[in-house]
């Protein structure tokens, strides 16, 4: 033992920064192993580093997610010593592993990424932005999880910023250009910097690097770095867009919400066959090796079938993406190499056939003016309103397009009027349905999703869109709930050919309710009959069974204060927020 500290004997020294130095400790009181992070004793006399820590302290302890560090103890502003006292941490940091394990499968980083989302999540809606996320600040626990720690620089809502004119709070390498600049920052922040782990992540270096600190933030500013891509080729183009939308330079090009950048990870993990990020993240760092050795065939075998499916669709850029990452992952494939050869076999023959489009559109174009002059010379033969010489164009269904495939013909009153069948009316530029393709008809639940086929932008689900012609063959799907409501599916599904409705009937897992009690004392929560237990201060999910929507009872308790209950009505995947006032009896 080096030393005791009130209730606490000091073991041995775990790190040292700038600020404290943390040590492992044990908590006499409650005999058990914490993480002591206590002030620099030069530092205990300077006003604004007590508030730090006092306003780290305070900030951790409102916020309760299983990656975010937990918060036991508190020194105050009054005691000789300053300290922090939580969770005993048992890994590395994110940065130290990194390090160790540099040729991290992209997967993992997605992993990695998803769950500090998550934890930015909780954190962001208790009005509380990082400021300070980076490699460092990641600790790996127990070899299953990470937490996200080191709130010292966050920024709480209805607070004032510690950063004072000329001073740049924040670290070279992981700050976004709003903090470099001085500028109000707010949870897109943190978008960037998550961007930028992700960075290291994938390609081993930081995306910013120069001779100094002032020439780091220069490039942060001007969002001067290599993309990931072309670092490492076996990144990706899928997962190099996500990085690069992170660390746009301005805030409103990045995602919106750490809710959506988790939904792109989330998309991403699934496309290369990770269903559970938890169990896969928890299997790669107990054993990085094997694992990622089997991440890599999974993601090869993904990756040629995505692209040739995408080459079905003559989808030849899409293809490639999928192509070179799976060659860059596997040098010399040979399906990879051999799907690449018939993509370029094909696109020869569509640059032929563009050619002789052309001509046929010539030709089409050189008859159409006969015809519409024949028809109006019909009409002006026939006053009396017989159309006996006159050609119907509104029969017309379809004209060739620049590829050689059907397409409407947009057909004037006139000729609409002299039909006599059945009219076919199209916009211009939609596709015709061919006679092969089947009707498949959505049946999602909730009904207040948008789905998305194939490439296609998604729809919301509703009287205009509920079902599509399909060509027989294997499609992907995506159904996407609303406003986080649900967990969000991608599958894939073979239409066989058939002439009845094939019918897509999805329900997609409702996303737990998210309460939030503010009370003007710590005080128990339980809503309902014991269903969901917790804090006041604290997110607390609620499971809703198979209910958008339900109306719960809420009560909240504490020592020497009246119980209050009351009826919340709350919403799937939606945080709702209480505010109690506990009274003396």
């Amino acid at each position: 033992m080096l030393r005791q500290l009130e209730r606490y004997e000091i073991l041995h020294e775990i790190a040292h920064g700038g600020m404290a130095t943390v040590y492992r400790a044990r908590d006499t009181k409650l005999d058990r192993m914490v993480a002591l992070k206590v002030m620099h004793p030069h530092l205990r006399g300077a006003e604004d580093a007590r508030l730090r820590f006092a306003r780290e302290a305070r900030t951790i302890a409102k916020l309760h997610h299983p990656n975010i560090v937990e918060i036991y103890d508190f020194s105050g502003q009054d005691s000789a010593e300053v300290y922090i006292a939580t969770e005993l941490l048992t890994g590395p940091t994110l940065k130290a592993f990194a390090q160790a394990h540099p040729a991290m499968p992209v997967e993992i980083a997605a992993c990695v990424g998803i769950h500090i989302a998550r934890a930015l999540i909780i954190s962001h809606h208790e009005g509380v932005v990082h400021r300070d996320v980076k490699p460092e600040n990641v600790l790996i626990h127990e070899d299953r999880t990470i937490k996200l720690t080191d709130f010292g620089l966050a920024q709480m809502r209805d607070t004032h910023s510690m950063t004072v004119t000329g001073q740049i709070l924040g670290s070279p390498g992981h700050m976004a250009p709003e903090q470099v600049e001085g500028k109000e920052c707010d949870a897109r922040c943190d978008i960037f910097s998550l961007g930028t782990v992700l960075y290291v992540l994938s390609v081993g270096e930081s995306p910013f690097t120069a001779p100094t600190p002032h020439s780091v933030l220069m490039q942060i500013a001007h969002g001067d770095y290599i993309e990931p891509l072309r670092k490492r080729p076996a990144v990706g183009a899928h997962f190099n867009r996500v990085i690069v939308r992170c660390m746009q330079t301005s805030p409103d090009a990045r995602y919106a919400s750490a809710e959506e950048l988790e939904q792109a990870l989330s998309t991403f993990a699934i496309d290369m066959g990770i269903e559970d990020p938890t169990r896969a993240l928890k299997e790669y760092l107990r054993d990085p090796q094997a694992s990622a050795k089997d991440i890599e065939t999974r993601s090869i075998e993904r990756l040629l079938h995505h692209g040739d499916r995408s080459r079905e669709k003559r989808d030849y850029p899409e293809a490639r993406d999928y192509y070179e990452r799976a060659l860059a992952l596997e040098p010399g494939q040979p399906a990879v190499l051999a799907s690449l050869a018939a993509m370029a076999r094909a696109g020869t023959r569509i640059r032929a056939g563009v050619m002789v489009a052309g001509i046929l559109a010539a030709l089409m174009s050189v008859l159409l003016v006969f015809v519409l002059v024949r028809q109006r010379s019909a009409i002006t033969t026939f006053p009396s309103g017989r159309r006996d010489g006159s050609i119907a164009l509104g029969n017309s269904e379809s004209r060739v397009t620049s590829l050689g495939k059907p397409a409407p013909v947009e057909v004037s009153p006139s000729a609409e009027s002299a039909s006599t069948g059945t009219q076919l009316k199209r916009k211009r530029g939609h596709r015709a349905i061919s006679a092969s393709a089947r009707r498949v008809v959505f049946r999602p639940f909730p009904q207040n999703v948008t789905i998305a086929v194939d490439d296609a932008a998604p729809r919301p689900f509703g009287p205009d869109f509920q079902e599509i012609h399909l060509e027989p063959g294997v499609h992907r799907f995506q159904i996407v709930g609303a406003q986080g409501c649900c967990v969000n599916q991608s599958f894939e599904l073979n239409i066989p050919p058939g002439d009845a409705p094939y019918v897509v009937q999805r329900s997609l897992s409702l996303r737990p309710a998210i309460l939030v009690v503010r009370s003007n004392v710590p005080a128990d929560v339980v809503v309902g009959n014991g269903d969901a237990k917790g804090r006041s201060h604290s997110a607390l999910l609620v499971e809703l069974g198979d209910s958008f929507r339900s109306v719960q009872r809420v009560t909240v308790s504490a020592p020497e204060r009246s119980a209050v209950s009351r009826s919340v009505v709350l919403e799937a995947g939606k945080v709702t927020d209480l505010d109690v006032a506990l009274e003396k009896p």
